[in-house]
Parts: C-alpha cells; sequence; structure tokens
C-alpha cells in the first residue's frame, strides 16, 4: 500500500471529495481504501459520520458450500452486497485484467495514460483480480444482489480470512457479529476450527443450518458446537437431529438474549424450565398443550421463570380458557385474571392477563390454535395499568 497521497482523487476540495465518497457503492470505497493510507482514512473516516452510522443495516458471515460476507445498508435499500470468498484453485493463473475499476477510478482523476496492467489487490490476505460485480436481481424477495469473487491461498475458514473481515470492519465502522454456519457442509475438525475461533469473538447471532436430517456424525458435531457456542444476542437452531438426540444443560447455559430452535422435538418441558435466554421461541414441538396448564399453575403457585417469554408450536390444540378457568376458579388461588379477546382474519388469538397479588404479572396467550405464549411482565401493582399496557405486541 502506498504511503505518499499521489491518488488525484485526493486533490479534490474537501467537500467535493466527501460528497464523492458518499456515493460510491462499498466496492467501490473499498477499492479505493486500498490506494493509500489517506485514501484508507478518508474512507474510514465517511462511513463514521452519524447519517452514515445509522444506515448501517447487515453485516453477516455465512459459511456453506462457499464462504459470503454480506452486507447490507439502509441507504442502499433493496440492495445486498456480497464477498463471495474462495480458494484458489491450483490450475488457476492470476489473470491481470486489462482495465479493472482502479483504473477507471484513476483515469477520472489524472490525466496521464494509464497501463493496461495491474497487480491484483489485496484486501489482507484476500485479493480480488477485478472489481467488476456481478448482479443478480430476486423479484420475488425483492431484492439485488451484488457480487463480488475474492481469493486467498487456504481454505476460506475464520483464521485464514479474518484480516480481510477487520478490514471491512474498519472502513466501515461496523463489527461483524453475525455468523451463519451451514455445519453439514464441514467436516467435524473444520466445524470445531470455526467454532473455537468464534467464541473467543464478540459474536452477538449465531444461526446453525442443516440442510438434511443429521447423520449420527453430525449428531457429535451438534454436540461440539452447542457446548462452546456463546453469542450474546441470539441462537438460532434451523436443523433436525436424530431421534437419538438429547439435551443437555450447557448448552444454553449462556444467557443469549434471544433462543429460536426451527424444529424442537427433542427438547422437552424439563428443558426449557432450565433454559435462562430472555426470549425462547420452539416450533415443531412434540410438547404436549397440557404443559401450558402446568405453567400456568405454576405461576399462580407464586413461580417465577428464569426467562420472560417463551413460544411453543404444540402438536395440538391448546383450550386456554378451559385452563384459565380451571386453575383460577380454584379456592386457594391469589391470581385476578382479565381476559382479551383478538382475532384478525384467519387469525385466532386469546389472550388471559394473569395478575398475582404480590404485584406479578403474566400474560398467556394462544395463537392459531395451537401456538401457545407465556410472557412475564415487570412487577406492576396498578391492574387496570397493567391491562391497558399489554398487548398482543407485547408478546409476538
Amino acid at each position: 500500500m502506498s504511503t505518499s497521497p499521489n491518488f488525484p482523487l485526493l486533490y479534490l476540495p474537501i467537500i467535493v471529495l466527501n460528497q464523492v465518497l458518499k456515493l460510491m457503492t462499498p466496492f467501490e470505497l473499498i477499492a479505493v481504501s486500498l490506494c493509500s493510507k489517506t485514501s484508507k482514512r478518508l474512507c474510514k473516516s465517511i462511513r463514521s459520520e452519524i447519517q452514515c452510522e445509522n444506515a448501517k443495516d447487515m453485516f453477516i458471515m455465512r459459511y456453506s458450500t462457499s464462504t459470503t460476507v454480506w452486507l447490507r445498508f439502509k441507504y442502499f435499500p433493496k440492495i445486498e452486497w456480497m464477498f463471495d470468498v474462495r480458494k484458489i484453485p491450483e490450475e488457476f493463473e492470476l489473470r491481470k485484467p486489462k482495465k479493472n475499476f482502479l483504473h477507471k477510478i484513476l483515469s477520472l482523476f489524472r490525466k496521464i495514460e494509464m497501463k493496461n496492467e495491474v497487480t491484483p489487490t489485496n484486501i489482507m490476505n484476500m485479493f480480488a483480480t477485478d472489481w467488476t460485480s456481478g448482479t443478480e436481481i430476486l423479484p420475488k424477495e425483492n431484492v439485488t444482489i451484488e457480487s463480488l469473487n475474492m481469493y486467498c491461498s487456504e481454505e476460506p475458514l475464520a483464521s485464514t480470512i479474518n484480516p480481510g473481515i477487520l478490514y471491512l470492519s474498519d472502513i466501515f465502522n461496523i463489527s461483524m457479529d453475525h455468523v451463519e454456519l451451514h455445519f453439514q457442509d464441514f467436516n467435524r475438525e473444520q466445524n470445531e476450527r470455526l467454532i473455537d475461533f468464534y467464541k473467543q469473538q464478540n459474536l452477538r447471532t449465531l444461526t446453525l443450518v442443516g440442510k438434511r436430517l443429521n447423520t449420527p456424525e453430525d449428531d457429535k458435531v451438534l454436540d461440539y458446537i452447542l457446548c462452546r457456542q456463546n453469542p450474546k444476542l441470539i441462537l438460532k437452531l434451523a436443523l433436525e437431529p436424530t431421534s437419538e438426540f438429547r439435551f443437555k444443560n450447557e448448552y444454553f447455559r449462556n444467557q443469549t438474549e434471544t433462543l429460536e430452535i426451527n424444529n424442537s422435538q427433542w427438547i422437552g418441558m424439563d428443558d426449557v424450565l432450565q433454559m435462562e435466554s430472555l426470549h425462547i421461541n420452539l416450533y415443531k414441538s412434540k410438547i404436549e398443550s397440557l404443559a401450558m396448564r402446568s405453567l400456568i399453575q405454576k405461576w399462580v403457585d407464586g413461580w417465577i421463570p428464569k426467562w420472560r417469554t417463551l413460544m411453543i408450536e404444540h402438536p395440538e390444540n391448546v383450550n386456554i380458557d378451559l385452563y384459565v378457568d380451571e386453575i383460577v376458579s380454584g379456592e386457594n388461588s391469589n391470581a385476578d385474571v382479565k381476559s382479551l379477546r383478538e382475532e384478525a382474519g384467519t387469525v385466532n388469538y386469546v389472550q388471559h392477563v394473569l395478575l398475582r397479588k404480590d404485584g406479578h404479572a403474566a400474560v398467556v396467550a394462544v395463537k392459531d390454535d395451537n401456538i401457545g405464549w407465556f410472557h412475564v411482565v415487570e412487577k406492576v401493582f396498578q391492574k387496570d395499568f397493567l391491562i391497558d399496557k399489554i398487548s398482543e405486541d407485547d408478546i409476538g
């Protein structure tokens, strides 16, 4: 990287220069940042301004059959920017493009004739041979994907490409805090290296994806990952273990804010009671609807769960009205109950607000007949205030 500010773009008046940099796409901005230390500093500073700071939307690392880095910004609506990182094939010969983006940019501000060939541009240990991006339009998602091919000399796993990721983070002033791992596309050793690397990072969101039913070996890999994962904000499991896979206490000992399991047939109600995530969403559960009755009874008896919100997609309908009526009509009940019914189109929604005499409150509800909700509300003492405050939005 050059240390002298010979890049002619830098001689523009500062106001004009800032406007030019703001209008550049993420790919263009990265390319310009690589021209000199001064250009890097300017590109970094322009993305640190308040309007750019507030426009950051997504920075995802996705490990699958290909390793990709995804960026999205609010000032480029409906566009996602993807770096497709690959190991360079042995037979691949670096072809120096006759004219790439850097040549085009330089030619706008430099009168001398440019040479036809350039050296491939490096982002730390990742490099690009051509800054011309590919475009894919997804009509159903109403999204356009702009992609750029990057290469590295080794398999593009975490430790290999992390210097390049840190460079992108530095330029755009955004942390790479979301990892999506398609763990079945990697062997056990690779998965262990990935999860051990990110265990040391300040990861906010981790999504584990399985494209098929687990094999026994997949279960072993999943066990290793769940015992070591520690995202602070969200853990999503979009996978299907074998029927032999069992819950372990150490899987969810970290207080991740949200836990979402797309296929939770391996989770029992006793397991749920041990979880400490604030918000728990269990889809395709095998937990029977009577478990909701048990939760209501425990709440009326003075129990307070470790979590705040629990959503369970039961295999059968939940008769929430019956359960509440049976429990609160008992002679020893210490709960006041207010019922609120709502219907929206074809969606059936029934909600009961439970206010205990000690001031603790909870909302139990059913949506679409079989989706049960249990929501713990902060301690209050005025029932009328509570009823006015809670709505369907609070629990879904």
